[in-house]
């Protein structure tokens, strides 16, 4: 027990955070225990885990509660966005990434779905369709812009360069 006056310290912000992760970490495998049938709560602690860095927790999370509600758009992006974006080759499932990003934009086509959506086409090597996606995002004005606009600029540089090799093969 902290007691009043007791100062925590610490060396930046990340112990703090970490701190933060661990607590609600507990608090919602907690509440999944005992509400195992509660999306909100599995859906949640998938992303405390994902958060953590524990993706195969996150993605047996994310599989859980997308079996309790599969039409749920947020968890088919963020288990696009896993398999997307998966350093571990056994969890980089492009294929995957692009059905269930592609099930969600068609759900709720918000920014940052269009967003793993895009990301998805990329991986893909779809660059056109992954450009559009990201216009589509942006043509919404969402709240982080900029991040927006730098995937949208990653994802145009590539399908020009294909045009580009494209057009000199067909010269």
């Amino acid at each position: 027990f902290i007691g009043a006056g007791t100062v925590f310290y610490t060396f930046g912000e990340r112990p703090l955070v970490q701190v933060k992760m661990t607590f609600l970490q507990y608090v919602m495998e907690k509440k999944v225990a005992s509400n195992p049938e509660n999306t909100l709560y599995v859906f949640s602690l998938g992303n405390v885990y994902y958060e953590q860095g524990n993706l195969k927790k996150a993605e047996a999370c994310f599989h859980k509660a997308l079996a309790l509600n599969p039409d749920d758009p947020e968890i088919l992006n963020n288990l696009a966005w896993l398999y997307a974006t998966a350093q571990d080759k056994e969890l980089y499932r492009p294929n995957e990434a692009l059905e269930l990003s592609q099930r969600a934009a068609d759900l709720a086509p918000k920014p940052h779905i269009l967003d793993t959506l895009g990301e998805s086409y990329f991986i893909n090597g779809h660059y056109e369709e992954a450009v559009r996606a990201l216009e589509l995002a942006i043509a919404a004005r969402p709240e982080n812009l900029p991040y927006y606009e730098k995937q949208f600029n990653k994802f145009k540089k590539y399908w020009e360069e294909v045009k580009k090799k494209q057009q000199q093969f067909d010269d």
